[in-house]
């Protein structure tokens, strides 16, 4: 199927997202059906005959595409209970009103989300058809890499339903019963946490054996609950194990004794042999344990050199997220620090913490800052302030969760206007607003994009600004 491609344009106060039809039947049921009725969890529809031919007209007023608001951000486990919720409800409507489900678009870019509820609309193109849980799951696929590894419910979810998405003729019910499953997890894992793992441990098998059978066998356990619940267990077996290993050869060796020297070198011998057995044995379980101490300060070692490299990845997301401007050379410098910090794995070498923050401090202030290029938009009026904009992307709209720079104007919107660079051009790009922006006295539709330099004249939603830059 050829990619969809959508213009965008601004009638009145709305905003549109326009697509042309993939064929010319305009009396369509579909096309019908949508144009007059208002779906709950469907975008607005009407369609518009033009010269070149049909366009369909989706309005997306005051939302933005599921792909932006999640660009520099990552997915929360409730916003995807809420992405799989919305889509069986849309199935059901869609069955109700006799649409087809293969006409849904899944892709990230045609799924609007209201930024403050998060909730979800989505969109039928008539004439378009492809396999509803072939494209979930690659939408479920592009949920996933948009995970926070470090929230494990989210990752949880997120795989799950992914997994679930991969089987052979799977359903929305089978989504369904997976959160279904997750959310009763949810209720018995806050009850098992109220009591010591190692009780807890305890009370779910009858005895060591099977507890051990468990954990071997079960993915239930990760390496860290085996090791931590069961250690008492298994340290309590190996010493016994060892007890009885040392009789048995001592019972082995007294066999061959009297073999060999009969009765009475068994008397004249045996006490000496023994002792000298027992002996080696001691010395081999001292040279075990040292070997086994080693291996330890080892392990703890690599777990220290990738709590490194983590802790160096998540700072430079968090640097990113903060929209700090870096130059291609630190992201250079950057990358072979952390392939360093892979190399150590092997080498059994980890650099001093004094000396990982030094580099943190180089990284963050070094030449960062050097050339830095910086931009404001300068009020026209004395009751407003100007805004700076330190860093890209950069965010202007009235609500304060969502953007950098709150504006707090009724005419503005939610997400109005987004300021990024390229090649050291500003770029402004309208973000659905209802009340538009203005550049240099042109208008900006719906999603469109200009770059701007020094002294242009901007509008947002009509408070006038003038575009300075400086380094």
């Amino acid at each position: 199927m050829e990619k969809i491609k959508a213009g965008y344009r601004r009638e009145m106060n709305h905003n549109y997202m326009i697509i042309e039809a993939l064929n010319s039947d305009s009396e369509c049921y579909e096309s019908r059906m949508l144009s007059g009725n208002t779906i709950e969890g469907l975008l607005k529809f009407r369609q518009k005959i033009t010269e070149t031919g049909m366009e369909f007209y989706y309005e997306i007023t005051s939302k933005q595409p599921l792909s932006r608001l999640l660009e520099g951000k990552l997915i929360s486990y409730e916003e995807i209970r809420k992405i799989l919720l919305a889509a069986a409800r849309i199935l059901s409507r869609v069955e109700e009103f006799l649409l087809k489900e293969e006409q849904i678009l899944l892709a990230p870019e045609f799924i609007y989300v209201d930024p403050e509820q998060f909730s979800l609309f989505f969109c039928i193109l008539p004439g378009y058809s492809r396999s509803f849980p072939e494209a979930f799951t690659e939408l479920l696929q592009y949920i996933l890499e948009k995970v926070d590894h470090q929230d494990h419910r989210s990752v949880v979810l997120a795989y799950g339903l992914y997994h679930e998405s991969l089987k052979e003729n799977y359903g929305m019910d089978d989504l369904l019963r997976y959160l279904a499953s997750v959310e009763n997890g949810k209720t018995e894992w806050e009850e098992r946490e109220k009591k010591p793992a190692q009780e807890e441990t305890i009370e779910r098998y009858e005895n060591q054996e099977d507890l051990f059978f468990a954990c071997d066998q079960s993915e239930e356990f990760s390496s860290a609950d085996i090791s931590s619940e069961t250690e008492p267990f298994r340290q309590e077996r190996k010493n016994t194990f060892g007890i009885l290993k040392a009789a048995g050869v001592l019972f082995f060796t007294e066999i061959c004794l009297y073999f060999v020297l009969g009765e009475a070198g068994i008397k004249r011998y045996g006490a000496a042999l023994a002792l000298a057995i027992a002996g080696g044995y001691l010395i081999l379980t001292s040279i075990q344990l040292l070997i086994s101490s080693k291996t330890k300060r080892e392990d703890e070692t690599q777990k220290k050199t990738e709590q490194g490299i983590t802790e160096e990845i998540k700072r430079c997301r968090t640097l990113e997220k903060q929209g700090i401007p870096r130059q291609e050379n630190d992201r250079k410098r950057e990358q072979e620090e952390l392939d360093i910090l892979f190399r150590s794995l092997d080498d059994d070498s980890y650099p001093e913490e004094s000396a990982w923050e030094d580099r943190n401090t180089e990284l963050l202030t070094g030449s960062a800052e050097k050339g830095k290029r910086c931009a404001a938009l300068e009020s026209l009026s004395k009751e407003r302030s100007d805004i700076e904009i330190p860093y890209v992307p950069f965010l202007i709209g009235k609500n304060r969760e969502m953007n950098d720079f709150l504006l707090d104007c009724p005419t503005v919107s939610r997400l109005h206007l987004k300021i990024d660079q390229k090649e050291e051009v500003y770029i402004f790009t309208d973000m659905n607003s209802t009340n538009g922006t203005i550049v240099n006295g042109y208008k900006l539709e719906a999603n469109e994009t200009v770059s701007v330099k020094e002294g242009d004249s901007v509008q947002i939603a009509g408070l006038s600004y003038r575009f300075r830059e400086f380094t």
